[in-house]
């Protein structure tokens, strides 16, 4: 029972973050052992912190850490007058005083920069050599708001050095050691002079900000891949040659911008949204490989670089556009055009035809719907497809095509019922 009621009182115990074993309400001297958090006030804050880190190298602050009343002047605590923990145990067994034991106010509150040096000064007062008389400090340097070691050495463009040390308080001056890899310790001056030249000039950027839509993962294939590749522009997109496909380009390139994407009409740039991952150009050329090669969205989505509901939406989107503004390229010409433009063939034996028809199937995924199965399944095809009449001219121009039909319909209620006849 009584070693159960002492493992509770060790759980339950506040111990001083440097001191071993010292914990709150231990009698040390006929002295109470009392422990105090760290400061609100972020100038004593900071300087205990740097004093706890001279003398324990591995000490992280949190807000869970004490101070044992042993570290302060008076062994009883902070007070008033000496806010500060001046006296810390250091591993070879002796004491280690700090000479300043008080941080006036006056300095604290109205200069911070003031603040910054006595607790960098305060941090590495161990550094100096006691013995070492005829060590003379530098000019008055100027140090900016810095809190950390590494600060200082970046500050000092020193960045393959061991950490730069910070200055000692010293009425008007202050001077910097710096740890050389042999730990011994060499002073460094600085002049003001290029420093205020540095500080004290300033320059000013005009900058213009815009939207930029940026793609990190580049597509396998693209337009600029294969438009001077005639041959793999027409594989690939149908397209002869790459003056065709410019020529057909900027005849829809005017509203592209606006009419396939998935923003709004009105959009402006204050609404937000997702941007386009793929150029203009880019996803006219996807859209005609996918019309061309009848290729599949996965197979789209992996060589553009883009999801698979993303790649539908472009093409869908695309794929409406693009019967609105290639409509005017099937017309039906007149009965003069096509006699000048019959060949001989038709003329000799065919004189008369002004129109030759097919039905075509596409196929298409099966519906869910039975109700669907039964009207898009063909026959013919043994599958489920929509199925369209074409027409073309006796010298091969398309001439007519219809609207899509269900699949189970047949060549010739299609025929009566598109308008052609």
């Amino acid at each position: 029972m009584d070693d159960a009621v002492k493992k509770k009182a060790r759980k339950t115990r506040k111990y001083c973050c440097i001191c071993k074993g010292i914990y709150r309400g231990m009698i040390i001297d006929d002295r109470k052992v009392s422990m105090h958090r760290f400061p609100q006030d972020k100038c004593l804050k900071r300087v205990w912190i740097q004093r706890c880190k001279t003398v324990m190298r591995t000490f992280k602050w949190n807000a869970n850490k004490f101070l044992c009343s042993e570290h302060f002047v008076g062994l009883r605590g902070p007070t008033e007058n000496n806010p500060l923990p001046s006296m810390f145990p250091t591993e070879s067994g002796d004491t280690k005083t700090f000479p300043t034991t008080s941080l006036e106010s006056t300095d604290c509150n109205n200069n911070s920069d003031v603040s910054d040096d006595i607790s960098l000064n305060d941090a590495f007062l161990t550094i100096e050599s006691d013995d070492d008389e005829n060590y003379q400090p530098g000019p008055h340097f100027n140090v900016p708001d810095i809190e950390t070691i590494m600060e200082v050495s970046a500050y000092l463009h020193d960045y393959c050095a061991l950490p730069v040390l910070a200055p000692k308080k010293t009425g008007t001056r202050a001077t910097y050691v710096q740890a050389e890899p042999d730990m011994r310790y060499g002073s460094t001056q600085t002049e003001t002079d290029p420093i205020k030249k540095y500080t004290t000039s300033s320059t000013q950027t005009k900058t213009h900000t815009c939207e930029v839509g940026i793609q990190c993962s580049l597509p396998l294939l693209t337009y600029y891949d294969v438009k001077d590749k005639d041959e793999q522009l027409c594989f690939y997109t149908g397209i002869p040659s790459n003056e065709h496909f410019q020529a057909v380009f900027d005849e829809i390139k005017d509203n592209a911008e606006e009419q396939t994407s998935r923003r709004k009409v009105s959009y402006t740039t204050n609404q937000g949204g997702r941007p386009r991952s793929l150029s203009v150009i880019n996803e006219f050329f996807m859209v005609l490989m996918r019309l061309r090669l009848g290729l599949l969205i996965e197979d789209l989505a992996f060589r553009f670089c883009l999801s698979k509901s993303q790649c539908s939406d472009i093409v869908n989107r695309w794929i409406d556009y693009l019967s609105v503004q290639l409509a005017v390229l099937v017309q039906w010409p007149s009965i003069e055009v096509i006699k000048s433009n019959m060949p001989k063939l038709f003329k000799d034996k065919f004189p008369d035809t002004r129109i030759i028809v097919d039905c075509t199937e596409i196929y298409t995924e099966v519906p869910s719907s039975l109700q669907l199965k039964s009207l898009m399944y063909s026959d013919y095809k043994s599958h489920m497809t929509y199925k369209a009449l074409v027409g073309i001219s006796p010298n091969g121009v398309v001439t007519f095509v219809s609207d899509l039909w269900c699949g189970s319909i047949s060549d010739k209620q299609i025929t009566k019922e598109c308008g052609l006849l």
